[in-house]
């Protein structure tokens, strides 16, 4: 991903690299999840506060710190703008506006959006939202139930994505529903291994 942002020509499919981290995310918040639910410790409000006070700290340094150098550089309205972004990816839905952004012919290039990078963590965060009532509700009946339905996720994920990905290629690429598959092969494999 780093090479591939460097724009060296021989590097290509650096966005790649985001599908992989999203299978990864998928496996460890599965693992986790998994261990502290056989461990009768799991709790919903306990994993979304790990998650808040895991990624706001880092978070709020980089955005401030950017919004710090930008009173420098970057001209008042592009200030306006950064400040909005900074706001949408605080509350994890800078995904949905550059899913926006992206289908507004007038609007700002990909490139010269200074927070782009938080709509993975968006999608990331919105589907730890999501995720772990999923994972609660099927549980309870039994692990096997969970491990089909990530499997029938993934399955119609893709489908869901190969669809749009035609259709409304922006969609596809910023929104967490065409991005679940990816997460849900990740909660797949770690559902089929061992609870240490």
């Amino acid at each position: 991903v780093i090479f591939f942002h460097m724009e060296l020509e021989y590097i290509q499919g650096g966005f790649v690299g985001v599908d992989v981290f999203f299978v990864i995310s998928g496996y460890l918040i599965t693992s986790i999840i998994l261990k502290e639910y056989n461990n009768s410790t799991f709790t919903l409000l306990n994993f979304w506060l790990r998650r808040i006070r895991r990624i706001l700290p880092a978070l709020s340094i980089m955005i401030l710190t950017t919004l710090i150098i930008s009173i420098f550089l970057l001209y008042s309205d592009e200030r306006k703008f950064l400040g909005v972004h900074a706001l949408t990816s605080i509350f994890s839905i800078a995904n949905i506006q550059m899913w926006l952004l992206s289908n507004e012919y007038w609007g700002p290039q990909a490139d010269s959006l200074h927070l782009l990078h938080t709509w993975s963590l968006s999608v990331e965060e919105q589907f730890y939202f999501i995720y772990p009532i999923i994972c609660l509700f099927f549980l309870k009946k039994s692990k096997n139930y969970l491990a089909l339905t990530t499997i029938v996720t993934s399955l119609l994920g893709f489908i869901l994505f190969s669809y749009f990905s035609q259709k409304h290629p922006n969609a596809a690429f910023y929104l967490m529903p065409s991005r679940f598959w990816e997460l849900s092969i990740g909660c797949s494999l770690a559902l089929y291994q061992p609870v240490l």
